[in-house]
């Protein structure tokens, strides 16, 4: 998920994941595989040394095709907040 995020998403899907705990534990499974989620990514973003998903980008990424990246990314690798959208649960 974060490697998404770092490429320019503003989401990614966990559908397989979902399914599994659905399958398994009905409700209660499901909430497990979201905080199985959740914890990874927040140890994700601690081993590439950023705080804040905000600041995420393809400068965490070791090695970045150009094509990849949004047209915006190509002439700025400065680390820069991006507009993050919060989710309505």
């Amino acid at each position: 998920m974060l490697r998404a995020v770092a490429l320019g998403a503003n989401a990614a899907y966990i559908g397989r994941p979902y399914l599994y705990g659905l399958g398994a534990y009905g409700r209660k499974g499901v909430s497990r595989v979201l905080e199985i989620l959740r914890s990874e990514f927040d140890t994700t973003m601690a081993l590439v040394g950023e705080r804040d998903v905000a600041f995420v980008g393809p400068h965490i990424l070791e090695h970045v095709p150009q094509d990849w990246l949004p047209s915006s990314s190509h002439s700025s690798t400065t680390r820069r907040p991006r507009e993050v959208k919060s989710a309505a649960y």
